[in-house]
């Protein structure tokens, strides 16, 4: 299972500005989606490791289309999975 959102950016906001913007966030580059066919899609992706403050990697992609500037956000919730799988639960054994 995974959380999207898209947003779309006002007018006068540039590809560079919404990377910049990203980059002060503290999102790294990671590439464009060519390998999805959208070489003008860029990809960023965020992960704090330090104190566990992030569970899950957000992944951001900034494009721009007929409508302006589009930020889209993708959270993929893995560790759900990996709980039922890997935790043993607390039936009394």
């Amino acid at each position: 299972m995974s959380y999207e959102t898209e947003n779309l950016l006002p007018k006068g906001v540039s590809v560079a500005q919404a990377v910049s913007f990203a980059l002060l966030l503290g999102y790294k580059r990671n590439g464009t989606y060519a390998h999805l066919g959208s070489p003008k899609t860029l990809s960023l992706w965020y992960f704090e490791e330090r104190e566990y403050r992030s569970w899950e990697t957000v992944e951001l992609s900034i494009s721009l289309s007929e409508k302006g500037v589009t930020v889209g956000t993708r959270t993929r919730a893995v560790h759900g999975l990996i709980e039922s799988v890997w935790i043993p639960s607390n039936r009394g054994l």
